[in-house]
């Protein structure tokens, strides 16, 4: 209930007079003192526990410090930021739902100093979850081929995004996952003890009627320069970020880069092109992602009796093609008009790719969890 001092206080009914006080809305912390340390009162806006300290309750208090620190952070805080109009997230972070300005990895995580981590990124769309069972393979496929454990609560990820989803209001947008090898102090060889670090967020966005699926976008061509196994998605995205960024100084949107000769694919999507009734994609490697969505858009292509073909295609026969689009999680399909400053077909969005794009949405929708 709220206090006359502008505090929040929560009873708990195991102790007795057993107040939350301190300045809750502002705040956004709980400070509970070590069981070792003083109970010297914090200052500032700081909350505290406050109330009897006889040795008989004080074990009892401490066992209500997770419960009352996760309904602040789960319930409290972002009810109070949201009436100032701040918005605040829920996240989770290794088996504990928070507010995400409480979220704390530590310095020494492996992610942090190594890139050493793998990450899903699930498309919401009327606030269910599409493609699912494919995140969840390949984020499997990820952690054994970096032969990293899997995290804790991986039985219970389902659970986790539905309830990040529930708890954001997320209608149109992403959830987030990050799996990294965990804390150890800093080596290049990495520890096979260490407990996984995992992160789960939400984004909201629209998915939909977006500027890029009516008139298309444009990229950039840059030499394929990332490491090796481009097909384990892991968190070492420098490279990706600096071509996207070549991409925006040149007035585009995105990079679609080169090997040897050929496409590979683009910063954070799978590249195609069409032509005639063919619809061409680089095929499955170590080269390229193995894209969730570009595995859903194939079938759904031979489906509707699209021809398909799986074979590398060069930067001229990519700007001669009809029509070129990519596929991603959270772009669905989107028809790109101009490859290095030449127009594609008309310069305008071809009807395959809105076909294409049409198609996933009514079947992804028909498959959301």
């Amino acid at each position: 209930m709220p206090a006359g001092n502008g505090t929040e206080s929560l009873m708990i009914p195991a102790i007795r007079n057993l107040t939350i006080t301190g300045h809750a809305r502002t705040a956004g912390r709980i400070a509970i003192p070590d069981r070792a340390a003083p109970a010297t009162p914090p200052q500032g806006n700081i909350c505290t526990l406050s109330g009897p300290r006889r040795e008989s309750e004080k074990q009892s208090i401490y066992a209500v410090k997770d419960v009352v620190s996760e309904r602040l952070i789960k319930y409290i805080i972002p009810k109070t930021f949201a009436l100032k109009g701040i918005p605040v997230r829920t996240v989770f972070l290794n088996g504990q739902y928070m507010a995400e300005n409480e979220a704390r990895v530590s310095i020494f995580d492996r992610g942090f100093l190594m890139a050493d981590g793998v990450y899903e990124v699930t498309s919401v769309l009327d606030g269910k979850l599409l493609e699912y069972e494919g995140h969840t393979k390949r984020l499997v496929r990820s952690l054994n081929e970096l032969d990293m454990a899997r995290p804790k609560d991986f039985d219970a990820l389902l659970d986790i995004h539905r309830e990040l989803v529930r708890l954001n209001k997320v209608e149109q947008g992403s959830v987030y996952l990050q799996v990294t090898r965990g804390v150890a102090d800093r080596d290049f060889a990495y520890p096979k003890d260490a407990a996984p670090t995992l992160v789960l967020f939400t984004q909201s966005k629209p998915l939909l009627d977006t500027p890029a699926s009516r008139s298309g976008i444009k990229v950039i061509v840059i030499e394929d320069l990332r490491w090796g196994r481009r097909d384990i998605k892991t968190v070492q995205l420098l490279y990706p970020s600096m071509g996207k960024m070549m991409a925006k100084a040149a007035g585009c949107d995105d990079a679609w880069m080169v090997k040897d000769g050929f496409i590979t694919e683009g910063t954070s999507n799978n590249a195609y092109i069409a032509k005639g009734s063919k619809i061409i994609t680089r095929q499955l490697s170590n080269d390229i992602l193995h894209g969730i969505t570009r595995h859903s858009l194939l079938e759904y292509a031979r489906e509707a009796q699209m021809q398909v073909e799986e074979r590398p295609f060069t930067l001229q026969e990519a700007q001669a093609a009809d029509e070129a689009f990519i596929s991603s999680a959270s772009t669905f399909v989107l028809p790109v008009v101009e490859i290095d400053g030449v127009p594609i077909g008309d310069g305008i969005p071809g009807t395959t790719a809105k076909r294409l794009r049409d198609i996933y949405i009514v079947e992804s929708r028909k498959r959301a969890i």
